[in-house]
């Protein structure tokens, strides 16, 4: 009788311990991006390398004329939940970085430059959130 109780105990405990309460993240809708063109006046494109991407959200194919390399899954950045730019997260030319599209993006109040851009930019346009730098850019040649 001992044992049996002894031995009901052990098996309630481990299927207890089977059912911990565990803080789980989502990860829907997390995007992989690399930050491709930025003209210094909070003006960025940024590509889609992972995730589950809406094709309404991007350009599939987008030629930089600035060095006419050609990228896929591109957007113009328009928006930075609680930000002026991607620049405020520490996000340069060549980073990649995890975020997620903004389909309710804020309005902030940000100063931008008063003179046309020279970056063709993609014709699609999204605010993105959440975002975390995952890789630095490569440092410039003797810089």
């Amino acid at each position: 009788m001992r044992h049996l109780i002894l031995r009901t105990f052990l098996l309630a405990l481990l299927i207890a311990s089977g059912f911990q309460c565990k803080k789980h993240t989502s990860n829907t809708g997390l995007l992989t991006g690399k930050l491709i063109a930025s003209d210094g006046c909070l003006q960025y494109v940024v590509e889609v390398l992972d995730g589950p991407v809406d094709p309404a959200t991007v350009v599939d194919t987008w030629k930089d004329t600035d060095n006419d390399s050609v990228y896929h899954n591109v957007f113009r950045l328009t928006g930075v939940r609680d930000a002026c730019g991607i620049g405020s997260y520490g996000v340069v030319k060549g980073d990649t970085f995890t975020f997620r599209m903004d389909p309710n993006p804020q309005h902030t109040l940000c100063y931008v430059c008063a003179v046309m851009t020279t970056l063709a930019m993609p014709p699609v346009s999204d605010a993105i959130k959440d975002i975390n730098k995952t890789e630095e850019a490569p440092a410039a040649n003797g810089h």
